[in-house]
């Protein structure tokens, strides 16, 4: 039969080990970011997307080596709305 101390430290020596196997994994699980803006290269160009209330449109360009600017508007019927100026930038 084991006593009560013993088994308090069979606890504690338990916890410890799984806190260092998930501490472990933890630091070894690395994710890569980078911050290479050609990446997002596949972005250029006209984009549409067809909804019951009309289309949405995405107008993507490279501006220079850092800078993507982009555009969408919406079309109803005979009207286009301009929705939002973006701008892309890698700094």
């Amino acid at each position: 039969m084991t006593s009560f101390s013993q088994l308090k430290t069979m606890q504690i020596r338990t916890k410890l080990w799984i806190a260092t196997i998930g501490l472990t994994i933890f630091c070894a699980w690395k994710t890569t970011q980078t911050n290479d803006i050609t990446e997002a290269a596949w972005l250029i160009g006209t984009w549409e997307n067809k909804t019951p209330k009309g289309s949405i449109y995405e107008t993507w360009s490279k501006l220079n080596d850092h800078e993507y600017i982009g555009k969408s508007f919406i079309t109803k019927e005979k009207d286009t709305i301009v929705a939002e100026n973006i701008r892309l930038v890698q700094q």
